[in-house]
C-alpha cells in the first residue's frame, strides 16, 4: 500500500523510501489547504482518521506561519519585500513525516546521504532525533543537536538561485546513533 502511494507531482509526494538509506517518508502536498489532507487521510483511511487529519492540519498551519514569518524577514534583509506576497502565492507547501530506522536493523548509520533541498527553503522539527550534520565551507561535517523544542530553518536551492549566489546553501546529512 504505501509503494503504490507515491507520484511526482512535479516533486515526489506520498511514499518515498531510500534504498540504500534508513529513511523511508510520506509526504501531503499542499498540505496548507485542508482538502489535500484529507485526500492523504482517506488514502490510508478510507474510514477516516479524524486525530491525524485535525493534527496535520494543525501542524502545517503553524509550520505555514513560521515560514511566512522567516521568509519575510529574509525578504525584508534583501530589500525585496515587495516580492514576499507574490512569493507567498507561488509557494506550494509539502508537509513530509520521516521515518529513520535503527541502523542495526538496517546495516547503515546514513538516514539520508548528503544532499541540498531543490525547493527554497525546509523547515525541520528533528522530535528528538539527532543526526542532523551540515558540511561546512571547509568541506568537514559538523554535528548540529538544537534544543527538543526548536526547528530548523534550511535554505534550498531555490533560495541560492533567488538571491544570485550570495548565500551558500550548505550540503547536511542525516546520520542515525
Amino acid at each position: 500500500m504505501k509503494e503504490k502511494s507515491s507520484y511526482e507531482k512535479p516533486y515526489p509526494t506520498g511514499y518515498i523510501k531510500v534504498k540504500t538509506a534508513a529513511f523511508e517518508s510520506f509526504g501531503i502536498a499542499g498540505a496548507t489547504n485542508p482538502e489535500q489532507t484529507q485526500i492523504f487521510e482517506h488514502h490510508f483511511w478510507p474510514n477516516g482518521n479524524d486525530v491525524f487529519r485535525e493534527s496535520a492540519d494543525l501542524y502545517t498551519k503553524v509550520m505555514e506561519e513560521l515560514h511566512h514569518a522567516v521568509t519575510r524577514m529574509v525578504f525584508e534583509n534583501y530589500g525585496v519585500e515587495k516580492y514576499h506576497d507574490d512569493h507567498l502565492q507561488l509557494t506550494v507547501h509539502t508537509c513530509r513525516f520521516n521515518k529513520y530506522s535503527e541502523p542495526v536493523k538496517t546495516g547503515t548509520n546514513v538516514g539520508l546521504p548528503g544532499h541540498t533541498d531543490k525547493n527554497f527553503s525546509t523547515i525541520l522539527n528533528q522530535n528528538h532525533v539527532k543526526g542532523l550534520e551540515i558540511c561546512s565551507k571547509d568541506d568537514e561535517w559538523i554535528c548540529f543537536d538544537p534544543l527538543p523544542s526548536s526547528f530548523i530553518f534550511l535554505a534550498g536551492d531555490a533560495f541560492q538561485v533567488c538571491h544570485k549566489h550570495n548565500y551558500v546553501i550548505r550540503t547536511y546529512v542525516i546520520k542515525l546513533s
